[in-house]
């Protein structure tokens, strides 16, 4: 009696195991769908946004071409509340892009800076290129801008 009650225990514990096995992989299946139906959601959603950047630039050109907004507006077959919408649009994304440009740029060095750079490519200032000369030829040592300071 004991070894067949172990017996459909062990039956029932595996058949619970198997189930949950099964209910994992299918929870895993799930989720990669998901996460396949939002990134080609995110894919779609950057292109329509590019394009209509490109929209919003040709228009910005037809304007240009055309004279004027209500002339583009005639020419596309837009209204002239949708070429004021496009303008503005290209407008904004124009000067965020002026403005990465100018994030990119170097900094130039300050005013108060001569060769600018300390043994380590740190950036110093005259009065610290001073210090650091003084201090190196009290204890016998020069550097290359140390006659250079203040």
């Amino acid at each position: 009696m004991t070894s067949r009650h172990n017996e459909r225990t062990q039956a029932r514990r595996h058949a619970l195991r198997e189930q949950h096995k099964r209910e994992l992989e299918e929870a895993k299946r799930r989720q990669a769908a998901q996460l396949s139906a939002i990134t080609t959601f995110d894919q779609r959603i950057a292109r329509l946004e590019a394009a209509e950047l490109e929209v919003a630039e040709s228009v910005a050109e037809a304007v240009e071409v055309f004279g004027g907004r209500k002339e583009a507006a005639e020419a596309l077959g837009l209204t002239s509340v949708q070429v004021r919408d496009y303008i503005s649009a290209h407008e904004k994304t124009s000067s965020k892009l002026l403005s990465t440009e100018l994030e990119k740029e170097p900094e130039q060095p300050s005013p108060n800076t001569r060769n600018g750079l300390s043994p380590d490519g740190m950036a110093i200032t005259v009065s610290e290129q001073s210090a650091v000369a003084e201090k190196g030829q009290q204890e016998g040592l020069s550097t290359s801008w140390g006659a250079q300071g203040g």
